[in-house]
């Protein structure tokens, strides 16, 4: 098998390669990304290109391609973020539709379902998503589902995979998020303090892995069980909770996000209702999809971040 991975040389794109080239039937992996790989790779094969650009020569004889390609901190050329994250989710699905690949898998976030009051605790993947939503890296997730389905009707021979993982955390994770959990001092908004949830990097590299080779078309939430607040996250990390206003964190957040005061916040206070509310899923359909089991829970897979962390 022939399989191509955009995003391939990140932290999760990496692991997933790596599980990839222990499994005998895989004999060649194209990993797509505009970062030279931080490790070497067996079977796999390195292009350096950005994700906008024509990558159709690479899908060529593919049986299988993923899409983890995507901007994740946020910047503030939003023309740019949005060039990448929904400009290259059509040039990868139009590459894998000329060259005929029967297995596609795109990554999307539980950040898609958007963070609600009313939002039901766990989320199963037939709750809507909401790709109207303010924070733009979650409404551009909930935007390119839709450009999923409308591939997925108009090829209904390919296999076609979506995963709506939730907080991604582990030894390798190095993200705003990772940042920010990792502060001195962590907001909590408004006195609300919902509950978290938090799946280790391997976790969803295995999942990735096992979906991409046999799973049955369909949208599959990540997450792990054992949910914590943020008062326990910021206990476990040895961090003060201080306590704010939705105005305080929102003014706070934009002057932090103008200036560029990345110890403030890196990024822009669209994203305070991800503080505020929960946006927790269920990840149990990958267990009847495809007998997959977590190796983690929550606290399990943060304490693994804790010990490797400088």
């Amino acid at each position: 098998m022939r399989v191509v991975v955009t995003g391939g040389c990140g932290y999760i794109g990496t692991r997933l390669c790596q599980h990839l080239a222990e499994d005998a039937s895989i004999d060649q992996i194209v990993a797509i990304d505009v970062a030279p790989p931080r490790v070497e790779v067996p079977k796999r094969k390195v292009a350096l290109r950005d994700v906008t650009e024509p990558m159709d020569d690479l899908f060529a004889g593919a049986d299988a391609a993923v899409h983890l390609a995507w901007v994740l901190n946020p910047i503030k050329d939003t023309a740019r973020m949005t060039a990448v994250n929904l400009g290259g989710t059509r040039r990868f699905l139009e590459a894998c539709a000329r060259a005929r690949v029967p297995r596609v898998l795109l990554a999307s976030s539980a950040t898609a379902y958007g963070a609600r009051k009313e939002n039901p605790v766990p989320l199963p993947e037939s709750y809507p998503v909401d790709p109207a939503q303010p924070f733009q890296y979650a409404r551009e997730k909930a935007i390119m589902e839709g450009l999923a389905r409308g591939f997925s009707d108009t090829h209904p021979g390919v296999t076609l995979m979506v995963v709506r993982p939730c907080i991604v955390i582990g030894p390798h994770v190095h993200n705003f998020i990772s940042r920010a959990m990792s502060r001195p001092v962590v907001a909590l908004v408004d006195g609300l303090d919902p509950p978290v949830q938090l799946v280790h990097e391997d976790d969803v590299a295995r999942a990735l892995y096992a979906l991409t080779l046999r799973g049955p078309a369909g949208t599959y939430n990540i997450g792990a069980e054992g949910l914590m607040t943020t008062r326990e996250m910021a206990s476990l990390l040895g961090a003060r909770v201080l306590d704010v206003s939705r105005r305080t964190a929102r003014l706070v957040a934009g002057v932090g996000w103008r200036l560029g005061i990345r110890s403030v916040s890196e990024t822009p206070p669209d994203m305070i209702d991800f503080l505020r509310y929960p946006w927790v899923v269920d990840g149990a359909k990958l267990r009847g999809a495809i007998g997959f089991e977590y190796g983690w829970d929550s606290r399990a897979a943060l304490e693994s971040y804790r010990q490797a962390r400088p």
